[in-house]
């Protein structure tokens, strides 16, 4: 466990470092990115914080599609500390937040002007669209798919709820018992007014 907590301290001092000499704007996405290759290992809380940063437009959308590139670029790093796709992560956090603003940074990407005015390599546009566009997608299913349950749970809690009614007489399964026992003294009763009408022979029965 120490070992690790140091490992941590060491990879964040690092971080801070470069992003204090970064100059660049590419430099201090590059440096943000490291930052959250070495958080997602730890503390998803701070993921969110940056997500939402990235996300709500405080920040210049050139940044934010800088950060995108930059997770592509680190997507392979062999010293991050987490095996899990950090990019996919980010990425799928902001679309959850804000997905239109998450989609205009990706269109971006698209432009081959911006890639060449933010100093990024051209030839490395085609494979960080398509990958970025794919963690995009990704998100978009897993809310989809998680709204899509919610609707089904929702659903089934609101059906099992209700006693389901009794098509013969609209009343519901709690209800049967009271009404049988109902409809067996209405019988018995009619039986015997016709047992004593037919014995009356012309009386008038009157039933108010």
């Amino acid at each position: 466990m120490s070992l690790v907590l140091r490992t941590y301290a060491r990879r964040l001092a690092e971080v801070s470092g470069n992003v204090a000499a970064a100059r660049q704007r590419d430099e201090v996405a590059y440096g943000v990115v490291q930052y959250l290759q070495v958080v997602c290992a730890k503390n998803m809380t701070k993921v969110g914080w940056v997500a939402d940063r990235l996300g709500n437009r405080s920040l210049p959308e050139e940044f934010t599609a800088d950060i995108m590139v930059q997770l592509c670029l680190t997507e392979d790093d062999p010293n991050k500390l987490t095996v899990s796709s950090v990019g996919k992560v980010i990425i799928g956090e902001m679309f959850r937040i804000h997905p239109r603003n998450t989609m205009e940074a990706l269109e971006m990407l698209s432009n081959t002007s911006f890639w060449a005015s933010e100093g990024f390599d051209v030839q490395d546009q085609p494979m960080c669209l398509k990958r970025v566009t794919g963690w995009v997608t990704d998100a978009k299913a897993s809310i989809d798919e998680k709204g899509q349950a919610s609707a089904l749970q929702a659903s089934s809690s609101s059906s099992s709820s209700k006693s389901p009614r009794l098509p013969w007489s609209g009343a519901t399964e709690r209800e049967a018992p009271e009404l049988g026992m109902a409809l067996a003294a209405g019988a018995t009763a009619a039986g015997a007014a016709g047992d004593l009408a037919s014995r009356g022979r012309g009386c008038c029965w009157v039933v108010s």
